[in-house]
């Protein structure tokens, strides 16, 4: 007290789809801002199915700024296979409505390297979250999660880590992609 509130220079929300939540998180956001010198940027995740004109508000009240969505591909055969349970046409609506509406930054988050997906898939997945007005592109490589208990229970046992090889390829022409 004798000095002022701690600063604090940014919060970010994430691990898992927190905006189920937003109601606690808003009333921890004003907590922090109640009992401390929040002067950054407050960044959250979300996911395709929990976007909608409401929850794009209900952020902005909570004075979001930076939104990740975890598309995570825009090919309804590689949703399958992770376990995601929304059709393309939803993530393509949610990563519309929050680049319309009004954020700092809309970033869209992709896996490659999934099974059967070519290096050309990954990269029109980036073209058209790029064209639907993500402003930021998070890609990173399916990693060990089928193997974990939340793998197990989306019965993910078909899906293996991808060999390096393949990596290399997807990280490679997402790189090129980027450079263009």
């Amino acid at each position: 007290d004798t000095i002022g509130p701690a600063e604090i220079t940014s919060v970010y929300i994430g691990g898992g789809t927190p905006t189920l939540a937003l109601g606690s998180i808003a009333t921890v956001l004003a907590r922090v801002r109640e009992r401390f010198c929040l002067t950054g940027d407050i960044c959250i995740e979300t996911s395709p199915t929990d976007v909608d004109d409401t929850t794009v508000r209900r952020l902005h009240d909570a004075s979001v700024t930076l939104v990740s969505l975890g598309v995570q591909s825009f090919r309804p055969e590689n949703l399958a296979l992770i376990g995601r349970r929304y059709e393309p046409s939803a993530a393509e609506r949610a990563l519309e409505l929050l680049a319309q509406g009004g954020f700092s930054s809309v970033n869209a988050d992709f896996m490659f390297a999934l099974p059967n997906q070519t290096a050309g898939d990954i990269i029109a997945d980036l073209a058209r979250a790029a064209q639907l007005g993500a402003n930021q592109l998070t890609a990173y490589p399916l990693f060990t999660f089928p193997y974990t208990s939340v793998g197990e229970y989306l019965r993910l046992a078909d899906v293996r880590m991808p060999d390096l090889r393949m990596r290399r390829t997807h990280h490679r022409a997402i790189s090129e992609w980027c450079a263009e």
